[in-house]
C-alpha cells in the first residue's frame, strides 16, 4: 500500500475513505482540501455516510501541499485576524474570547464583544435578542468555527454601551432539546439509522455526518419523549465505540479517535513553544476489572468480565449493560475500560501561538507527541488533541490551552506500557 504524502498522487485502494487518508497524510482532518483538490474526479459522485464523496480503489488522488488549504476563506490582513461573520455580513475589529473547540462534545463556541450602537439598524437586526442568526468565526481568514448566536449580553457603561454575544454550533440545541413528540424504539438498526431518524426534525442542516463509517446493529433500544437528543445518541455512541461531534459546518459528526494519523508537532520539556504543562492521574476513576451484567425481568442473563492488568489492587467495576446483546458485552467492556483512561489521565499544554509548526490552526482530534519527565511522561509518548481554548496571555499575546488523551482512551484499544512506566 503506498503512503499518502502531500503534494503527491495517491492511488486508492480498497477500504480507503478520504478522511482516512486526510488524517493519515496530515495528521487531522482535510478532507475537504482533497474533494476540492479532485474536484473533476468527484464531481458526480455519491456522497456517503461521511458526507463526502464515494472512492474506489485505482482512483487518483491529488493531495494538496502541507501549507496551501482550500478550505472556506475570507480576506484578511493578518494571520491571526478574528473576523466574524452574522448572515452571511461579516464584521472586523471585534474581541472574541472563550474560543473553544472539543472532541467529544456539539457544543463549540465563542464569546464577541463590540461597541453597540442601538440606533444603527444594520448592527441592531444582526444582533437582535432570539434571532438565533447565522454566527461564524474566522481566525486569519480561515473558518474555525461555524455558528448560531445563543445569548446576547447588552450592558450600557458610563462612556460606552457595549453588547457581548455567546454563539456555538447549531447542533448545541440538542444539549437541552427533545425533538421527537413520541418515545422511539428501535430494532436491528445501526447508528445512523436512529441518528438521522431522531436529528430529521431538525433538518437537512443537521443531518448526521458519519466520517468513520456506521456500526453495527443494535438489537433494541428506546428513546423516551423526555430523553434529550444528545445525550441518547452520546451514550450509543460510546456503546460502539464513537464520539459525537461538530463537523467544520456546524452539524453533528459521528467520529473515531484519530489513531492512525501521523503527528502534527513534538512537545518537549524545555522547548520555547511550551509556556506551561500539567498533569493528572486520578486513581478513583481505575479499575481492576469490569463486569458487564445483563438481565431479563427477574431472569439473571449473560455476563463478561474484563481486567486491566496495570491496576495492582482490587478496584472492581460493575455495570448494567441491559441494553446490548450478549455478543456485544465485550465491546461494552473495552470502550469502558478505556474511558477509565480517559477519565483518569489529562493532560494540558498550555502553547505559544494559536497554530502549529505548521502554521495550521490547532484542532481537536490533531496527534502530537510529548516527552515530559516534570509531568512524569518519561518516554516520547502520542498524545491527541481531546480540546483546544484560544485566548490571549496577560500580555495580550496569542497562547493555545491543549487539553490532550492518550489516543487508545478514545478506542477499543488499550495502551500495553505507559508513559509514566519509564
Amino acid at each position: 500500500m503506498s503512503k499518502p504524502t502531500p503534494g503527491r498522487m495517491y492511488d486508492v485502494v480498497q477500504g480507503d475513505r478520504i478522511r482516512d487518508i486526510s488524517r493519515r497524510a496530515f495528521g487531522h482532518d482535510r478532507s475537504g482540501d482533497i474533494v476540492d483538490s479532485n474536484s473533476a474526479l468527484l464531481k458526480g459522485r455519491v456522497i456517503s455516510l461521511e458526507g463526502l464523496p464515494t472512492i474506489f480503489p485505482g482512483d487518483k488522488l491529488w493531495l494538496p501541499d502541507i501549507l496551501k488549504q482550500f478550505s472556506q476563506k475570507i480576506p484578511f490582513d493578518v494571520d491571526d485576524e478574528i473576523s466574524i461573520r452574522i448572515d452571511g455580513k461579516i464584521f472586523k475589529g471585534w474581541t472574541a474570547s472563550n474560543i473553544k473547540r472539543n472532541i467529544n462534545t456539539i457544543a463549540d463556541g465563542f464569546t464577541f464583544a463590540f461597541p453597540y450602537n442601538p440606533f444603527n439598524m444594520e448592527l441592531r437586526e444582526a444582533t437582535r435578542p432570539y434571532s438565533y442568526k447565522p454566527c461564524d468565526l474566522f481566525i486569519g481568514g480561515e473558518l474555525y468555527i461555524a455558528g448560531q448566536t445563543i445569548k446576547w449580553n447588552p450592558a450600557l457603561r458610563p462612556n460606552e454601551t457595549v453588547k457581548t454575544i455567546d454563539a456555538r454550533t447549531k447542533t448545541g440545541h440538542t444539549i437541552e432539546c427533545m425533538a421527537q413528540k413520541t418515545a422511539l424504539e428501535f430494532n436491528n438498526q445501526t447508528l445512523s439509522q436512529i441518528a438521522t431518524a431522531i436529528m430529521a426534525p431538525y433538518g437537512d442542516d443537521l443531518k448526521p455526518l458519519f466520517f468513520d463509517g456506521d456500526s453495527d446493529q443494535f438489537t433494541k433500544v428506546r428513546k423516551e419523549i423526555t430523553d434529550q437528543d444528545f445525550s441518547f445518541l452520546s451514550g450509543l455512541s460510546s456503546q460502539k465505540g464513537f464520539m459525537v461531534t461538530s463537523s467544520d459546518s456546524g452539524q453533528m459528526a459521528f467520529i473515531r479517535a484519530n489513531i492512525n494519523g501521523k503527528p502534527v508537532t513534538r512537545f518537549v520539556e524545555g522547548d520555547t513553544a511550551i509556556e506551561n504543562i500539567a498533569a493528572t492521574y486520578d486513581g478513583t476513576k481505575r479499575h481492576s476489572s469490569f463486569q458487564a451484567i445483563t438481565e431479563s425481568p427477574g431472569i439473571p442473563g449473560p455476563s463478561s468480565v474484563l481486567n486491566d492488568e496495570s491496576i495492582p489492587i482490587y478496584r472492581p467495576f460493575v455495570f448494567s449493560a441491559d441494553d446490548l446483546e450478549a455478543g456485544n458485552l465485550d465491546t461494552a467492556l473495552s470502550w469502558r475500560r478505556s474511558k477509565s483512561l480517559a477519565d483518569s489521565t489529562r493532560l494540558r499544554i498550555t502553547a505559544t501561538g494559536w497554530r502549529n509548526q505548521n502554521n495550521m490552526l490547532w484542532r481537536e482530534n490533531m496527534k502530537v507527541t510529548v516527552l515530559a519527565p516534570s509531568v512524569d511522561i518519561f518516554n516520547e509518548t502520542e498524545y491527541i488533541i481531546s480540546g483546544i481554548n484560544l485566548m490571549k496571555d496577560e500580555n495580550g499575546g496569542n497562547v493555545a490551552g491543549l487539553e490532550m488523551i492518550l489516543p487508545q482512551a478514545y478506542s477499543l484499544e488499550f495502551p500495553s506500557s505507559f508513559p509514566w512506566e519509564g
